[in-house]
């Protein structure tokens, strides 16, 4: 926990802009109850409602210094604290001169005036020690959109930008084009008159056969369904490193452990105020060193397996197999299945076909339509004219005409 240190000093509240009279913000009245002065004790001007004169709020715990804002000044001919608004002394009538008035501020400890560079000083140096304490500066954040210039030293809202990522960027635009323009042109058809040319089908079968292989394996690694042939006993090295014992070294710095060396600077930490007075508290943070030390840490030793008698078997495997049987590509309207010659063959039930159906455009031009099925298919026939045929511009038909 850090050290605190805790120094309180009488806070004046607020001064009259008018009459430049200082005095408590919070009056207490004949039957002791307390509430906020809404007009000035002395001249009844009404105090602003924005608080700008306000040195300290003590209801809110919040501070607010009255150098900051340096809005009352000190008269140089009867050393009267006034409005900077004003262009008169309330008290001698002189014209103010802002170059001879300086800007005055309570020293708090004291109770006196004294001028602000004085108390800018000591502010800053007590600052400057707050600071050299705190480890990491917190960055002010903005809202809202960055401004050009911050926009052009980091190298635009989405950071720096590489060649290659812009490259990246270019291509995807450019695939995506090409697969609109393609889109567009299928989309686009016209009409042709289409004639059957040919009629071409391609079916098959499919067959299963047992294929036998031999090989050799270490027993207990052998596959399933193997058929064992011979078995001889060998030496089996496997070339592993095995642990075979451990021991241990000293690892220099490895371990490490934190230090106390004692209390830091001074800084401010916060601000309490109680009963119209308010109270600074200091704190110091413990100081603490890392220190790194020698350990000793395990190490395993490996060495090689040594070799040891293993059977080695010679084995037989039969493997089922599958294949299918073509006719090929044949020009005719009347497809059959093909008859594979079964030695130690057999059928599996599973066959299939491809169907393709040529048409001639009145151009000369080829066209073809695919099919699945010879329903379909078989009912074309050569000569089968279909005029007003839809085809799009990669010369596919997407519709026949009636």
């Amino acid at each position: 926990m850090p050290k605190v240190t805790r120094r309180t000093y009488k806070v004046y509240d607020w001064i009259c802009p008018s009459c430049g009279q200082q005095q408590e913000l919070f009056i207490t009245d004949k039957k002791g109850k307390e509430f906020k002065s809404g007009n000035c004790i002395y001249c009844g001007s009404q105090r602003p409602m924005n608080d700008d004169s306000i040195w300290t709020s003590p209801k809110s715990g919040s501070s607010k210094e009255f150098s900051e804002s340096l809005n009352t000044r000190l008269c140089a001919h009867c050393q009267v604290p006034f409005s900077a608004t004003l262009s008169d002394c309330p008290k001698c009538g002189n014209p103010l001169d802002t170059d001879d008035s300086e800007a005055m501020v309570v020293n708090k400890p004291s109770g006196t005036i004294i001028p602000a560079s004085e108390f800018l000083k000591k502010r800053a140096s007590r600052t400057s020690t707050a600071s050299s304490v705190l480890p990491v500066s917190v960055p002010k954040i903005e809202r809202g959109f960055p401004p050009v210039a911050k926009l052009r030293e980091t190298g635009g809202m989405f950071g720096n930008i590489t060649l290659g990522t812009i490259l990246g960027v270019l291509g995807v635009i450019g695939f995506c084009a090409v697969m609109f323009f393609l889109l567009f042109l299928g989309s686009k058809t016209h009409e042709e008159n289409l004639t059957v040319e040919k009629l071409a089908w391609n079916r098959w079968v499919e067959v299963s056969y047992v294929e036998t292989s031999t090989g050799t394996c270490w027993e207990g690694s052998c596959p399933s369904g193997y058929q064992e042939l011979s078995r001889t006993s060998e030496n089996y090295y496997s070339g592993e490193d095995v642990p075979v014992g451990s021991r241990t070294e000293v690892c220099e710095d490895c371990g490490s452990r934190q230090v106390y060396v004692g209390l830091g600077p001074e800084y401010l930490c916060d601000t309490n105020f109680v009963d119209g007075v308010e109270e600074d508290v200091y704190c110091q943070d413990e100081m603490y060193e890392t220190e790194h030390y020698d350990t000793e840490v395990p190490v395993t030793i490996y060495a090689t397996a040594t070799p040891y008698k293993r059977d080695k078997i010679r084995y037989e495997l039969d493997t089922t197999l599958t294949k299918n049987i073509q006719t090929g590509w044949i020009e005719s309207g009347n497809p059959y299945w093909p008859e594979p010659r079964l030695s130690n063959e057999k059928l599996t039930g599973k066959r299939g076909g491809e169907y393709s159906v040529v048409f001639r455009s009145e151009k000369g031009e080829i066209r073809r339509q695919s099919f699945d099925e010879d329903k379909i298919w078989g009912s074309f026939y050569v000569g089968q004219n279909f005029p007003n045929s839809k085809v799009n511009t990669f010369g596919s038909i997407v519709e026949l005409g009636p």
